[in-house]
C-alpha cells in the first residue's frame, strides 16, 4: 500500500486535509477491517529526497525519519506520533503492518549526484566502492550506489533503523 496513493483521492471518503498522510490511513482502518485486510505492507514511508521526484519513496534519504509529506503538520516530531498512531490504530484493529525499507542502495546515487549525508561522514563505510577505482560505486543495484551492509558501521544504521520508529 502507498501512504499517498491510498488515500489522496476525494472519493477515499476522508477529509482533505488527510487525504495522501497517515491520517488517511487511521480513517480508512474501519473500511480495512470490513474488507477483511488483516495485514498491510507499506511501501517505503521514510524521508525520500523531495526534489528527486520519486512518488514511491524508493530513494530514501534518512533511514530514521518518516516522509514529513504523509504527515499533517510537516513537522519532524509530529510526523513520527502521526506514524506511530497509525501503526498503533492498525494493530489495536487486528492489522499488522509490514514495511518495504530500501537498504540495498540511497539517494546519494552516483559521484555526480548531490552529496546529503553518509558520503560526506564516512563515503568508503557506507558505499561499496570499486576496488580499482575507489572514487567509483559498485552499482549493482542499478540506482547510482550500493550501500556497504558488511561494514560495520552500515550494518549498525540498518539495525538502528529498525527500533526507531518504534515505541
Amino acid at each position: 500500500m502507498h501512504v499517498r496513493g491510498f488515500t489522496q483521492r476525494e472519493n477515499s471518503a476522508v477529509p482533505e486535509s488527510a487525504r495522501g498522510k497517515f491520517a488517511g490511513i487511521v480513517a480508512n482502518v474501519p473500511y480495512l477491517q470490513h474488507s477483511g485486510v488483516t495485514a498491510i505492507e507499506l511501501l517505503p514511508v521514510q524521508q525520500s529526497d523531495p526534489q528527486e521526484g520519486n512518488y514511491w519513496g524508493y530513494m530514501t534519504l534518512n533511514f530514521f525519519t518518516p516522509c514529513l509529506a504523509y504527515g499533517e503538520t510537516g513537522s519532524p516530531e509530529e510526523t513520527v506520533s502521526e506514524f506511530r498512531h497509525m501503526v498503533d490504530e492498525l494493530h489495536r484493529s487486528g492489522i499488522e503492518v509490514f514495511l518495504d525499507v530500501v537498504y540495498n542502495h540511497t539517494t546519494e546515487a552516483g559521484v555526480d549526484r548531490p552529496t546529503y549525508s553518509f558520503r560526506g561522514i564516512d563515503n568508503s563505510s557506507y558505499y561499496a566502492l570499486e576496488p580499482s577505482a575507489l572514487a567509483n560505486y559498485q552499482n549493482y543495484s542499478a540506482c547510482g550506489n550500493d550501500l556497504r551492509t558488511a561494514h560495520p558501521v552500515a550494518r549498525r544504521l540498518v539495525i538502528d533503523s529498525f527500533t526507531i520508529l518504534g515505541p
